[in-house]
């Protein structure tokens, strides 16, 4: 290895002392032509992004026009291998119609489910009760009340509701 180094050590030298040579001729870089702009990932990313967009949004104004209801028709006319089909009109909801009971004046806020009813009812001398109706039997229970907080029914399922006073 010291071999080596001895050998190398005087070129070493001799060329850095020619690099920093003053009776060197000065080379100037030649000056590079003008490039012109050329486009970087990321505006190529944003174009991608922007195509992308215009063409999801076309899309989602197209398909409903297309298909009556949606994506749906779309995957049945695509299995459905030339077969028709044909929608009837959905049925009216039922709307079932119920009163508040003797001796209140009306409800002012209601909760309901398959099976229970909760609503807010207020009598004549202006006190708040919870009223439950059981769907199926008619049959009425008094929750919470008369009051004269104001109670308000906050959550309901058939197993449990939740009220609020004031």
């Amino acid at each position: 290895m010291r071999l080596e180094e001895r050998r190398i050590a005087p070129a070493i030298a001799r060329l850095s002392r020619e690099a920093t040579n003053p009776a060197l001729p000065v080379v100037r870089a030649l000056p590079r032509p003008a490039q012109r702009a050329t486009r970087t990932l990321p505006s190529r990313f944003a174009l991608a992004a922007a195509a992308v967009l215009v063409i999801s949004l076309l899309a989602a104004r197209l398909i409903p026009l297309l298909a009556s209801d949606g994506f749906a028709g779309i995957a049945a006319s695509l299995s459905g291998a030339g077969q028709q089909r044909h929608t009837s009109p959905s049925p009216a909801p039922a709307v079932a119609h119920y009163t508040v009971g003797a001796g209140y004046v009306g409800a002012t806020s209601a909760l309901a489910t398959g099976a229970w009813l909760v609503y807010n009812t207020l009598d004549a001398s202006g006190r708040s009760s919870l009223i439950a109706l059981d769907r199926h039997s008619g049959r009425r229970s008094l929750l919470a009340g008369p009051s004269a907080a104001r109670l308000t029914a906050r959550a309901l399922t058939d197993q449990w509701a939740i009220w609020s006073a004031g």
